[in-house]
């Protein structure tokens, strides 16, 4: 089972979207895949092709009841607590921080 998340930069800061995606991102994430929160993920950055989109994220995820958690404050939560360990901050503030 995937997830796909789409974001569009605003224009001339595609590259500060793609730094927060190597800074941020992708720490995270990699901790979520060691946690087993879900399987894999798969980042593309500038043209992603969807609507204008400068990036997108693929999840995989082990089964439905897993990604059923995405919709869910569950989801959002194993993000901050990951991101408390990685970043030393919840996800939430790393992108209140980064407006």
């Amino acid at each position: 089972m995937c997830r796909v998340a789409s974001f569009k930069a605003h224009t001339g800061q595609e590259g500060e979207y793609s730094q927060a995606y190597r800074d941020w991102m992708r720490p995270v994430y990699d901790e979520l895949v060691v946690e087993a929160a879900f399987v894999s993920y798969f980042d593309l950055v500038k043209d992603a092709g969807i609507a204008g989109a400068t990036h997108m994220v693929i999840i995989e995820f082990a089964n439905w009841g897993a990604a059923g958690a995405v919709m869910q404050n569950e989801f959002a939560q194993k993000v901050d607590e990951a991101s408390r360990r990685v970043l030393g901050r919840t996800w939430s503030e790393v992108m209140d921080d980064s407006r």
